[in-house]
């Protein structure tokens, strides 16, 4: 457990010892090893049931489980059939299936129909994660219905949203949501908005803290571009009351990403990310690759998420494999030019002693 303690109303709410909660990130990155070293290390672990069936969601938890002692919560993505701003058609999905062929090919994959089993419904995920016991979930890329609430208070687990812009977060406050993560066009990964458009979605963090703060009851998390312990007291100063992060710890030890993901990331400049909707059909900000580029050339739009994101689930699963990095799907934030080969555990360490320092008379624990 962490050596320090900084009590907000997110660790009070968490039942942790620090303000810091791990983003939630793919199934390559987030290991059992990786949640849980976020857990034992004082912040809150966060394990996403994106890209899960029913046994691998309830055999992760279980592996977490057997290796904190600590609390983590669940992220569960609502909105896996909706769309974004786009409405699909059968000609949209013949040009990017052809389009996608040249990528195929370079990877020996052949245009077969590859079977995977039906994807985990929302429903389905947050109802394993309470059977196991998990005491906090956070909810991304919309909200669950007012039933679904009733049963969370019920249960007495705190339930946390996630916003791009204000409209959201009052939402979410309103249908009696404990927290709510403010997600900046920093942030790494897919775009959480779930009202209007996409752009409407694409603010700064630094204008989201205290607008959320100004308006909102229920307290805020900051996330986006968060890479050194400057931008988290930047964070506590406008009156955030955790934060959350991801990117940069992609190059620790307990990461499961490659290493040819690992040190894409430590090659990075502030300038190296973009927003791309052509590896799930929902945008997310990704490290420039080939992929991307080619992407910004094309004639035609893409389809939206549900087809696109089975499109080309066959094509990343091979580019990961074989870790070709112009072409698989390499998900960070702006932060990633401030990563590092640090284990989890000396990051949240040094951020808390350095967090805490104002409130130490001495170096003693606090």
């Amino acid at each position: 457990m962490a050596a320090y303690q900084l009590t907000t109303e997110i660790t009070e709410l968490c039942g942790v010892n620090l303000p810091f909660i791990q983003a939630g990130m793919t199934q390559e990155v987030a290991t059992p090893e990786f949640i849980s070293a976020f857990s034992n290390g004082g912040g809150l672990g966060v394990l996403s049931t994106n890209e899960l069936d029913e046994h691998a969601l309830e055999g992760k938890i279980q592996a977490v489980k057997a290796l904190t002692q600590y609390p983590f919560a669940v992220e569960i993505h609502v909105s896996h059939s909706k769309s974004l701003d786009l409405v699909d058609n059968e000609t949209q999905k013949l040009v990017t299936e052809d389009w996608l062929l040249r990528y195929k090919r370079e990877l020996s994959l052949d245009n077969s129909k590859t079977k995977y089993p039906p994807a985990l419904s929302w429903e389905s995920g947050l109802d394993i994660a309470l059977n196991h016991g998990v005491r906090v979930v956070i909810f991304t890329q919309g909200l669950p219905d007012s039933v679904t609430m009733k049963k969370l208070k019920a249960a007495d687990v705190t339930v946390i949203a996630t916003a791009t812009h204000l409209v959201e977060a009052i939402v979410a406050e309103e249908i009696g949501c404990d927290a709510v993560i403010a997600q900046g066009m920093e942030a790494g990964g897919e775009r959480a908005t779930f009202i209007g458009k996409v752009s409407d979605g694409l603010n700064p963090l630094t204008m989201l803290i205290p607008l959320f703060v100004d308006h909102l009851e229920i307290p805020v998390i900051a996330s986006g571009g968060i890479g050194d312990v400057r931008g988290a007291y930047a964070m506590l100063g406008m009156g955030a009351q955790g934060m959350q992060m991801g990117t940069i710890f992609i190059p620790s030890p307990e990461s499961g990403a490659s290493s040819a993901y690992k040190q894409a990331v430590l090659n990075s400049l502030e300038c190296s990310t973009t927003i791309s909707r052509v590896f799930s059909g929902r945008p997310a900000r990704v490290i420039i690759n080939r992929l991307t580029r080619d992407a910004n050339r094309i004639d035609f739009t893409l389809p939206a998420q549900k087809v696109q994101s089975k499109l080309m689930r066959p094509l990343i699963e091979v580019a990961r494999e074989m870790q070709v990095t112009d072409i698989m799907p390499l998900y960070a934030g702006i932060s990633a030019y401030m990563a590092s080969e640090e284990s989890v555990s000396e990051v949240l360490d040094d951020w808390a002693y350095a967090l805490t320092e104002p409130y130490r008379e001495d170096d003693d624990v606090a």
